[in-house]
């Protein structure tokens, strides 16, 4: 059962894919900590198509809810413009490293994320 509501998910996201390259713009999601460090500022290329980071949609700047659940409205495209798209999302367990040596948690996940160092869009 999980296969098919998997496979049922990928052709609708699939269809959602193809729309937004038919008509050229995408939109893109920094789901951030409400840390205004981690906000982009702007000209550079950033994720797997180079959108610049100015066009990204925080989730610092959500309409309601945390980083943990939340909700953006009227999400901006690569282009900057208002697209009526919204975004919301649910977790049950957020974390982040601030320093990555400070546990051993911390430590195991900064070496398993250590191949991708040289890659720009992972820390």
């Amino acid at each position: 059962m999980r296969k098919i509501i998997m496979f049922l998910f990928f052709v609708w996201l699939s269809q959602l894919l193809v729309a937004a390259k038919a008509n050229g713009s995408n939109i893109a999601v920094n789901f951030a900590d409400d840390d205004s460090r981690e906000a982009f500022l702007g000209r550079q290329l950033i994720g797997p198509i180079n959108t610049n980071s100015k066009y990204w949609n925080s989730s610092i700047d959500r309409n309601s809810g945390s980083l943990k659940a939340g909700r953006i409205n009227n999400l901006i495209d690569n282009s900057g413009v208002q697209t009526g798209a919204t975004v919301a999302w649910r977790s049950q367990n957020t974390w982040r490293i601030d320093d990555e040596s400070a546990t051993t948690d911390n430590q195991k996940a900064v070496k398993e994320l250590s191949s991708y160092r040289n890659c720009p869009d992972v820390r």
